[in-house]
């Protein structure tokens, strides 16, 4: 006997066949929880379809944080812009979800119709298809009163007709 009272040369493990059954359990247990993680992150964020609506008869809110970052996607070539919800209340203006990029963070492809986005050579444009995070939306929506059209703001859905 030794000091683990088995006779001499015995090694025999009683819970041998828990091992292949715990790293199982293990697996699985990791597998469903990134599969909810990636339910989870399909659902942050405005859906498909959802429209931000600048409405100039709202009083232009203040914004003192500098303009926010865009990258335009029309044609062949990018190029990088400017948004300043101040400006784009301003003159008025609508934009569209038209795609949500599931990455980290989450990106969204949205399309801009109005007067402009901001003023000098940064601008976007009166229309133009733009790439934003989901943070820099939610800015977006936070100052233009958030997500959806309200009664009387679908004059503002400038270019939408499909």
């Amino acid at each position: 006997m030794d000091e683990y009272d088995l006779a001499s040369g015995d090694t025999r493990d009683d819970l041998g066949w828990m091992t292949p059954i715990s790293m199982f359990a293990i697996a699985m247990l990791s597998l469903v929880t990134f599969m909810i993680g990636l339910t989870r992150l399909a659902r942050i964020g405005p859906d498909t379809g959802t429209a931000i609506v600048f409405d100039p008869s709202k009083a232009p809110r203040y914004w003192q944080e500098p303009e926010l970052p865009a990258r335009q996607v029309e044609g062949p070539a990018e190029r990088a812009c400017g948004l300043n919800p101040a400006i784009m209340i301003a003159g008025g203006g609508s934009m569209v979800v038209e795609a949500k990029e599931m990455s980290l963070p989450p990106l969204y492809r949205v399309h801009w119709s109005g007067a402009r986005t901001t003023s000098g050579e940064k601008d976007c444009g009166r229309s133009a298809d733009l790439v934003i995070p989901l943070s820099d939306l939610r800015a977006l929506a936070r100052v233009a009163g958030g997500f959806g059209v309200d009664n009387g703001a679908a004059p503002f859905l400038i270019g939408f007709t499909r």
